[in-house]
């Protein structure tokens, strides 16, 4: 297990023992640490091996040389892709997603084995044997016990058909509406030279929020957790950037010698890595400081006027929020990219106070004009998803699906009636986006085509896993709707027409006809906000 020995690596009695006595090291149990790869970089004939495979599997259930790897890289261990190669001999793999149907290359999903080295299940634990043993509807393999073990374990086929573990389903976490693999964060940390090994965990405060931990150890004096800190935001959304750094000795491990996580210490306020704290001065600056406190349920005597919007944690909904409180106490509108452009608390409140200063002389509020355009340029921000979409046509990462379980005293026809009204009602529902050559230069355009139906697609159980997939965006409507019986309702629609405030508005409006058969009033289309845009 790698964190029994990776305290030892830089210790050079331990290094040439290791070089005098050992031909072959192979680590399992737990994550691969990629500074192991440093006995590879100093004695090429140490065959060091990354295995993987629980107990449920007679242990080992696939294997990858890394010297190897290392070997084919000129000898440089940067830039190693760490798999766990491809299944051993007598081992059947799958990844499936969670209606148990394998994905495709790349795309990640629960590892699940069988094969003739799988166990029967747990003794006398059989409420668990039914969840975890489950019959193997792929039988790759005659003469097993047609069952295969789901491991909890999350990972992906790589293009040489070798498995990439990720790392737990119970380990994958949600952070400001954004789901991460904790792994991909120690792995950044550990990159860096003077880092020996990290553990990054998420941890809950007492009103339930959610925040992330770094626990490290170095091989120097000469780094810290603000360090650490800025690494990690030139390579990682802020989002996963940890609130806590803490250094530490060693890691803890269990008696089999896994990671021992309950055994990490608790942070305190002193391993927050935050800016030097400043008081506010203007009374501007108080009030935004008191707005950030409160939407981002901080004290307010931590939060100073070098306060940043993005190291806080912002995304776009508490920027919504921020907007809004902003323009009850102080009477003004405020642009988001505007507010975006402003994200320091002492910024911030300098543009409102220069707002505020203009409003005393004649400062006028944009009104977006209703055109009832059917075309318009795309934004800004669509045009990065349109680029990439094109580029990875049968790609869904960019597809945004909900599943609903429906009442029994739902009435169906009033829910399709309620989709229909809410698409007849919305252009952006009955968009496409084409190229078009304007002035010599070719230009992306969305347009409405009102000539396109929506559908409603019925599923069942066993193939409503087919529901999600990718979309045309040549081709309207960019949204689908399907039904399981009338117990599930699923709609899926594109990033470019969509975000995940935008779906919440889609589900009060639904809930809203169905109930009143009727909906707010829309004052603009997204093509007139568009078209503004463009023009300003």
């Amino acid at each position: 297990v790698s964190s029994r020995i990776i305290t030892y690596l830089n210790e050079p009695e331990f290094a040439d023992a290791l070089n005098d006595n050992v031909k072959y090291l192979l680590f399992a149990g737990e994550k691969f640490n990629t500074n192991l790869l440093k006995v590879v970089e100093r004695n090429h004939n140490i065959q060091l091996f990354n295995g993987y495979g629980p107990t449920e599997t007679t242990v080992i259930s696939s294997v990858k040389n890394l010297t190897e790897e290392v070997i084919k890289n000129g000898g440089n261990i940067k830039n190693i892709r760490i798999s766990t190669g491809k299944p051993l001999c007598n081992f059947t793999t799958y990844i499936l997603d969670k209606y148990l149907k394998p994905v495709p290359i790349g795309v990640v999903g629960e590892i699940v084995l069988g094969g003739y080295s799988l166990g029967r299940g747990y003794l006398n634990r059989n409420e668990i044997n039914i969840k975890k043993f489950i019959h193997d509807p792929f039988l790759t393999m005659k003469g097993t016990n047609n069952n295969m073990y789901k491991t909890g374990d999350i990972g992906n086929w790589n293009e040489e058909g070798e498995v990439v573990c990720v790392g737990r389903i119970d380990f994958q976490v949600k952070i400001r509406g954004q789901r991460i693999e904790l792994s991909e964060i120690e792995n950044v940390i550990l990159e860096m030279e003077q880092i020996d090994n990290s553990v990054v965990l998420c941890k809950r405060k007492e009103n339930k929020e959610q925040y992330l931990v770094a626990y490290y150890i170095s091989n120097t004096e000469e780094i810290n957790g603000n360090q650490i800190r800025n690494y990690l935001k030139e390579k990682l959304p802020r989002y996963m950037i940890p609130n806590y750094f803490i250094e530490i000795k060693e890691i803890p491990v269990t008696n089999n010698g896994k990671l021992d996580r309950k055994a990490l210490p608790e942070p305190s306020i002193n391993d927050m890595i935050k800016e030097e704290y400043i008081a506010p001065e203007t009374e501007t600056e108080k009030e935004i400081c008191n707005i950030f406190s409160q939407i981002f349920k901080i004290d307010i005597n931590e939060i100073g006027k070098m306060g940043n919007f993005y190291d806080l944690g912002g995304d776009s909904l508490n920027a919504i929020s921020i907007l809004s409180m902003i323009e009850k106490k102080f009477d003004i509108k405020i642009k988001f990219k505007d507010f975006m452009n402003n994200s320091v608390i002492n910024e911030l409140a300098s543009y409102i106070d220069s707002i505020i200063q203009n409003k005393d002389n004649n400062y006028q509020v944009d009104i977006i004009e209703r055109r009832n355009s059917k075309e318009f340029p795309i934004t800004s921000q669509q045009l990065g998803v349109y680029i990439d979409s094109i580029k990875n046509s049968n790609t869904i990462i960019y597809n945004v699906p909900m599943t609903f379980i429906l009442k029994n005293n739902v009435n169906i026809e009033k829910v399709k009636k309620s989709f229909e009204a809410l698409f007849a009602e919305n252009d952006i529902l009955r968009t496409k986006y084409n190229s078009k050559e304007i002035n010599g230069k070719t230009e992306i355009y969305g347009i409405v085509d009102d000539e396109c139906e929506l559908k409603f697609e019925e599923y069942t159980y066993e193939n409503a896993n087919s529901f999600v997939r990718p979309f045309e965006l040549s081709s309207a409507p960019l949204i689908r709707v399907g039904f399981i019986g009338n117990e599930v309702l699923m709609f899926d629609m594109h990033h470019i027409i969509t975000d995940g405030f935008t779906t919440k508005v889609i589900i009060n409006e639904i809930n809203k006809y169905y109930n009143e058969g009727k909906f707010n009033e829309n004052e603009i289309q997204f093509s007139d906000y568009a078209i503004y845009l463009n023009e300003n």
